[in-house]
């Protein structure tokens, strides 16, 4: 039934009565759905001082709902209904300043609105304002008022607003540190059904903030959070099942989560998976497949997978092998800077560049990598990419045998060190120190040994270069 504008007694009454037309127009209540006649009915309220027929005429410019689409037109009635206490109006006025539409790019003026609409209680409103002051945008910076507003809209009911206020209390922003009530935020929040809430709260039974361990929970939380579709919670439930956390170990299970979270374009999980076919680990064996999923994560910059699958291409194609493991190396794995190294001192996918070689080993070797600390070890002893330099080749061994004592690389610079023999510094001689035959060092350098007198005034010219002048 349509109200009855006749009967209305007063102005007030009849502004009242021409929104209600406006509303029932709009919903098909009693009548036809009619978008245009319920703008009209909503626009001869606004024009008589009714906050929200001004709020609802400014949604409908705002849409093109029965009038021509208009952000100003918009703006001007959302600006009548602010000006009238509608704190949806204020709101929404605060957005378009924000981002400039309808109306000049104002933050400041964005802020004012925001901060009335919070005041008059829109939930919305008090989230946008505590995270304008967490990030300070268009107002100073200040934790304790984000707080605030946080827990004012979580106390409402806004999830993503006990979500944030949970990680206020777990890491003291705005507040001290209180992890118990940090849990109970993030409780609220997940039991509502938020997911990234649940999958922190799976966080903090694995560690045990602001709750005992209970990696049985932590496993419960984190399966909700991947049925819900979380790709994070999907990798990590596979990790759980690789490990048996929280679970029974079940391998099975394990790959059967990281192909959820690969399909999500996770990029640990496509690496995961991947060694998984690669190995037959959980799965039959099957190369093409690991690569497929190498390929994925590579693809993404991860930097193992890259190294996986330039290993997998080293014999088909070392060009793509080679490829592969420059942008791995290139991010710092120490692994595939060793590989490059090797390519380059063999020639293998692209063209042999022996100080290239000694660049890319000494990268590796600086990160412990135990292969390129004994590379770089011979390189010095037999002057090769570098000048002879039997002080630093032996140090390279015995921070290798030292850092890897227990590791067969450790034994091998450890057998390399007590075998160590002198050669003599002039290349074109090839007399290694024996017990009868005891070399002398360069006086100056003490770096560079001579068989003899002969051979170390032989060798001068090219010496002189770099004696005294070894790198430390």
């Amino acid at each position: 039934m349509l109200p009855d504008i006749q009967n209305a007694e007063d102005g007030e009454s009849q502004a009242d009565m021409q929104f209600e037309l406006g509303n029932c127009f709009a919903k098909g209540k009693g009548v036809p759905v009619d978008l245009e006649e319920a703008a009209k009915r909503y626009e001869y309220a606004a024009q008589t001082g009714h906050a929200a027929a001004a709020f609802h005429l400014a949604c409908c410019y705002a849409e093109g709902k029965g009038v021509e689409l208009s952000q100003a037109s918009a703006a001007r009635w959302w600006s009548e209904a602010a000006e009238l206490g509608h704190s949806g109006a204020q709101f929404n006025l605060a957005m378009q300043y924000a981002h400039g539409e309808g109306v000049g790019q104002n933050k400041r003026e964005a802020q004012r609105l925001l901060a009335l609409a919070a005041k008059g209680g829109l939930m919305q409103a008090q989230f946008n304002l505590a995270s304008a002051y967490e990030n300070g945008e268009g107002t100073p910076v200040d934790k304790a008022e984000a707080v605030r507003w946080y827990k004012a809209a979580a106390v409402q009911g806004h999830t993503w607003a006990a979500f944030n206020l949970a990680g206020c209390y777990l890491e003291g922003i705005g507040v001290e540190v209180e992890a118990k009530a940090g849990v109970r935020w993030l409780k609220r929040a997940a039991e509502a059904g938020f997911v990234p809430a649940q999958h922190k709260l799976a966080g903090c039974f694995q560690r045990g903030d602001g709750v005992p361990v209970d990696l049985g929970k932590a496993a419960r939380w984190l399966v909700t959070a991947g049925e819900g579709g979380h790709v994070p919670s999907q990798f990590q439930m596979g990790c759980c099942f690789a490990e048996g956390k929280g679970v029974t170990q079940d391998k099975k299970e394990s790959v059967r989560w990281w192909k959820r979270a690969a399909e999500g374009g996770h990029p640990w999980a496509q690496f995961n998976l991947g060694s998984c076919f690669l190995e037959g680990d959980g799965v039959k064996a099957d190369l093409p497949t690991a690569m497929k999923y190498f390929s994925a994560a590579a693809s993404q910059g991860h930097a193992k997978a890259q190294c996986n699958l330039a290993s997998c291409y080293e014999e088909s194609d070392p060009e793509e092998s080679f490829a592969w493991y420059m942008s791995a190396a290139q991010q710092g794995d120490s692994l595939a800077q060793f590989n490059v190294g090797c390519s380059y001192k063999s020639g293998k996918g692209i063209k042999a560049d022996i100080d290239e070689a000694m660049r890319w080993f000494l990268q590796s070797a600086e990160q412990g990598f135990p292969e390129a600390q004994i590379a770089v070890a011979k390189s010095y002893a037999k002057g090769t990419g570098v000048t002879r330099n039997h002080i630093k080749a032996k140090k390279w061994l015995l921070r290798c045998a030292n850092q890897y004592r227990s590791a067969p690389e450790g034994a091998e610079a450890r057998a390399l060190v007590d075998n160590w023999r002198e050669m003599c510094a002039n290349t074109a001689c090839d007399q290694v120190e024996e017990a009868m035959l005891q070399f002398k060092a360069c006086s100056k350098c003490k770096c560079s040994f001579y068989c003899s007198h002969e051979c170390q005034k032989a060798h001068w010219k090219e010496h002189k270069k770099m004696c005294g002048k070894h790198d430390e």
